[in-house]
This record gives C-alpha cells, structure tokens and sequence, in this order.
C-alpha cells in the first residue's frame, strides 16, 4: 500500500498520520527544489519520520521540479541528505516524467540497506544491476 499524507494532512490530522507512519515500511519525502521551505518542510517530515520509526528507517528525499527554475542546489542538498541524513537522494520532474523509476528504485536500495546491511555503500545503479 502507497499512503499520501502531504500537504495539510500531517497538521490537520496529527494522530493519523502517527498511526500512518508507525505502520509504513518505507518514507518517499517530495520537497520542491525551487523552494526552500518545502525543503525545510521535507527536513521537518523526516524528523517525525524518525521520531516514529527510529534511525534506520528506509527513507528516500526526493527534491522534484527540476524542470523549472531551482533555488536549492542539488550538490550541498545530495550532500546532506546522503551524507549526514544518511538517506537516499533523487531529483526528479513528475510533471515531464524524468527519474520517476529511480525513486522506487532507491526505496529498494534503502529498504535493503536498513534491514541488515548498514554501511552498504553501493550505489542504486550498481545494486539493481547486480
């Protein structure tokens, strides 16, 4: 099962989304990367994410729109996301479909890594293709 619970949801339904999250699996966290507060946004989901779930939570950020102008840049963003989050990074364009698949592919990567092979530094691509 998919559970969208963006938008208003986490603040007008603060205990179903605990219940939500408690029972998931896996997180996909979508910020805009031509707006910073969505990103702070993101940063502020993943904290509750962690808060229910614990650290090693199958979590993958994922900064959309880079068909359209950016304000946060995707290096200093991969960086802290991959590095110091330690979580999985994918940018994408929903709207012109560009690495739609890699986000499901990533959570396949995150997922596997967080069940019992921490420190498994392969990337996304060298693991589905192996």
């Amino acid at each position: 099962n998919i559970l969208d619970t963006g938008g208003t949801y986490v603040y007008d339904f603060p205990s179903m989304v605990r219940v939500s999250l408690s029972q998931a699996q896996a997180f996909i966290i979508v910020f805009s990367v031509g707006d910073l507060e969505s990103f702070n946004e993101a940063a502020r989901l993943r904290d509750l994410v962690m808060s229910i779930k614990g650290p090693d939570a199958p979590i993958v950020i994922v900064g959309n729109k880079i068909d359209e102008e950016r304000v946060i840049e995707k290096e200093e963003t991969e960086a802290t996301v991959e590095l110091d989050w330690e979580n999985g990074y994918v940018e994408c364009s929903a709207k012109q479909n560009i690495n739609i698949q890699e986000i499901f592919k990533e959570v396949l990567v995150q997922t596997k890594t967080n069940l019992g092979s921490r420190g498994d530094t392969r990337s996304s691509k060298n693991f589905l293709n192996n």
